[in-house]
């Protein structure tokens, strides 16, 4: 073969090491990569989405001076009022997705949690909302439902870093003395979710606690009055992230 010849060769060699063939098995393979939107690859998940444990609970306390909350934004124009309601049982307002009978989300000023559906306590969806603040979590329910209750149960998700502070408020013609949440003892913990149980009497203007309930000590505000339940961030510091469940009232 003659020089000229062989020098041909080498550069058609070369060539072809550096050239996309379109015959060889390797061509148009790449590498994948993870995609953020999938909600089991992204790292930011509540850990409920991740089958998150059960951390240890820590309310987020901060101190600033409440400011009043707003008039009665949110209320649904269905008409509510209807018969008393005889306590017997206790009555569910929100559980795994689904409303108590007449009870109604009357929400506020706060914004959806959409990423993901979060699993409820039991089953279904809990209730989860982003609460700037003067924004509240809002269940508004027929008039009497508070009659011969004692206590306000529901479950709060704490996660790895706790529940936001929020306030606890029960609403008439007129409102109920303000209940900050880091003033409440947790009575029960599971997989991550808290319990709360509140005495209603605690929401009173004249009355500490103990005994029947007949309401918070003001025009308005009776037991058969009452008929709006808010979760109120009252917070300017930050956004807080509230996922609830199994919300009832308890005789």
């Amino acid at each position: 073969m003659s020089l000229c010849s062989m020098k041909y060769a080498t550069i058609l060699f070369a060539v072809s090491l550096v050239c996309p063939c379109h015959g060889s098995p390797l061509s148009g393979r790449r590498l994948l990569e993870k995609n953020p939107d999938f909600p089991s690859q992204r790292e930011s998940n509540p850990s409920w989405v991740n089958g998150g444990g059960s951390p240890q609970f820590q309310v987020q306390s901060q101190n600033q001076d409440e400011q009043q909350l707003g008039g009665s934004s949110g209320a649904p124009s269905s008409d509510n009022a209807g018969s008393p309601v005889v306590a017997s049982n206790p009555i569910v307002i929100f559980s795994g997705g689904q409303f108590g009978a007449s009870w109604h989300d009357s929400t506020y000023g706060a914004d959806p949690f959409t990423s993901y559906q979060p699993a409820g306590k039991d089953s279904g969806t809990a209730s989860c909302h982003y609460l700037p603040k003067g924004s509240a979590k809002s269940f508004y329910g027929p008039q009497g439902a508070f009659n011969g209750q004692k206590a306000l149960e529901f479950w709060a998700y704490a996660g790895s870093s706790g529940v936001a502070d929020v306030d606890l408020l029960l609403s008439g013609a007129a409102q109920c003395r303000r209940l900050p949440l880091r003033s409440l003892s947790i009575a029960e913990s599971s997989s991550g979710w808290v319990k709360f149980w509140v005495d209603l009497n605690l929401f009173s203007w004249v009355q500490p606690g103990g005994g029947a309930f007949s309401g918070c000590g003001t025009d308005g505000t009776s037991a058969g009055d009452l008929v709006k339940l808010d979760f109120f961030n009252s917070h300017a510091e930050y956004k807080a992230l509230l996922c609830i469940d199994n919300v009832r009232l308890v005789p």
